[in-house]
């Protein structure tokens, strides 16, 4: 398990002072400002980043990075993760948790059927989506607690789900 969490993604390049968009996966998307230092993913790699000036505007982010002054430095930036030290977040209330740590869980039905291990998750407006791989089946389990998610053990990685196996 990492000890980072992705928080956002680096976009194109904005102008040619070294300015590039950024995608934020917080709630609300600029709390991502308030989380320093920043550190970018280099294939398995982090690494810290200092960032110079962050500007939201409107629905959108624009960060500079210190040392990046034009367009083609901010360009070898481009769609990289943006991750933070999972201490940096704040601590939640009970029964809630944050994305990353579903993640890698594995699913079970409530029949002791394995799904698989959850993969990643997606936010549709209506409720959260578990993406669930297992080989080549794939599951997309809402996450709506108590009437498909049973429960969910931090401890033992485990996610019970009241699931169809049909349904993939």
């Amino acid at each position: 398990m990492s000890d980072f969490v992705t928080v956002g993604r680096v976009g194109a390049p904005v102008g040619v002072q070294g300015w590039m968009k950024i995608q934020s996966f917080t709630q609300p998307i600029d709390n991502i400002v308030n989380y320093k230092p920043w550190y970018l993913k280099r294939g398995a790699e982090w690494q810290p980043v200092e960032i110079q000036e962050v500007k939201v505007r409107g629905a959108g982010i624009v960060a500079l990075v210190k040392g990046c002054n034009d367009r083609d430095a901010t360009i070898t930036y481009k769609n990289l993760d943006i991750g933070v030290l999972k201490s940096q977040l704040p601590t939640l209330p009970k029964g809630e948790i944050y994305w990353s740590d579903l993640e890698g869980m594995l699913v079970q039905t409530i029949d002791g059927k394995t799904l698989g291990k959850i993969d990643s998750l997606l936010a549709t407006g209506a409720n959260d989506v578990l993406i669930i791989k297992d080989n080549e089946i794939e599951y997309l389990v809402p996450y709506v607690k108590g009437h498909v998610i049973k429960s969910v053990d931090v401890e033992k990685r485990l996610v019970l789900v009241d699931w169809d196996t049909e349904y993939q």
